[in-house]
Formats: structure tokens, C-alpha cells, sequence
């Protein structure tokens, strides 16, 4: 133990560590998945996990086993799809890097690995938020952990002092679940 200058013993302090490491995985058109990304690394900082994001057009399946956990973000979006003999626009897709690590997802496994999910969409189209649900779906495939609720944004910079709000308070509460699995 030290002593303080009046030879008070005085116990060590214990060092915090941070929480857990986080990869946050974003897929993004006009730069709003990355922002609220950006949003929710400064909030979970403040609980002492790690965010690190990364590009979905940059990242492996194997990449999410280096981290503790992950986020999965993207935009919806529409595509072309020209597979069939006429081409077909594709409404509420998740972001196209995305689709290409899907695709690798489903020969990988995640098991108990906990994810959480975030969606931005708009309102104004028929499958709002949809690239939540894809993502969603790529947690289940992987047998991941999917923890709360996924968070879905309408129209990012259009309100975006309301939208960062909304990414602030659902960023805090999904930290505060991920510091749970540290501690249980």
C-alpha cells in the first residue's frame, strides 16, 4: 500500500479497463450509417467499450471474432436487380457491401457472439428500415447473440439533431446491456 504525505495508508487504485471491444461493421451511401456510427463509438466510449468501425466492403466474418462483439449498421436502399430476363428494382435492401458479406456470413459461425443491429431508412418507401431486418436475419443465421432492440432511423440528415438524440439514448442503453455481459 502507499502513504499519503500524513503516512496514511491508502489502498491502490483498481485500474478500469475498458469493457469490451466492439467492431462496428457499417454499410453506407450517403455517409448517415457512418455518422450515427461515429454517435454510438462516442457513447459507448463513455462506458468504457472500445468501438472500432470498420467498412462492411473491408470486413470478413472472421474479422468479428477478433472483438468481444459486434454492430451490424446499414442503410436501405434499392437496387437494380437484372438476374431475370427484365430488370426489376428492388425496394428496401440493405446496403450492397452488405449483400456481399452476407453472403460470406452464411458459411461462418458466430455462436453466442453478442450483436446488435442498427437500420436507416425512410419512411416514405414501402420496407422502412428493412436492412434491419436482413441484418437481423444474418444474426439468426450465425447463431450470434442478438442483444436489444434494433435500432431503425427515419431519414438520418433530414432531422438530424432529433435522429442523433435517438441514436444517443438507444446507443446508452445498448452499452449499458453490453457492460451486463461483462459482469454477469
Amino acid at each position: 500500500m502507499r502513504q499519503h504525505a500524513n503516512k496514511m495508508p491508502v489502498s491502490p487504485r483498481k485500474k478500469k479497463k475498458n469493457n469490451m471491444r466492439i467492431l462496428l461493421i457499417y454499410g453506407t451511401n450517403t455517409s448517415g450509417t457512418y455518422e450515427a456510427g461515429t454517435v454510438i463509438r462516442d457513447v459507448f466510449k463513455k462506458h468504457r467499450h472500445t468501438v472500432t468501425l470498420k467498412a462492411a466492403k473491408n470486413t470478413k466474418p472472421q474479422d468479428v471474432k477478433r472483438y468481444d462483439a459486434a454492430i451490424f449498421a446499414s442503410c436501405t436502399w434499392g437496387k437494380l436487380d437484372k438476374t431475370g430476363k427484365y430488370p426489376v428494382w428492388l425496394e428496401g435492401q440493405m446496403h450492397w457491401d452488405w449483400d456481399q458479406l452476407a453472403a460470406k456470413f452464411k458459411k461462418s459461425s458466430l455462436k453466442g457472439t453478442p450483436i446488435a443491429v442498427v437500420g436507416l431508412g425512410d419512411s416514405n418507401y414501402k420496407y422502412f428500415c428493412r436492412a434491419a431486418t436482413y441484418l437481423e436475419d444474418i444474426v439468426k443465421l450465425t447463431e450470434a447473440k442478438k442483444i436489444g432492440t434494433s435500432l431503425r432511423i427515419d431519414r438520418f440528415h433530414h432531422t438530424l439533431r432529433e435522429n442523433r438524440r435517438k441514436v444517443e439514448q438507444w446507443a446508452d442503453a445498448t452499452a449499458r446491456r453490453f457492460s451486463k455481459l461483462t459482469h454477469a
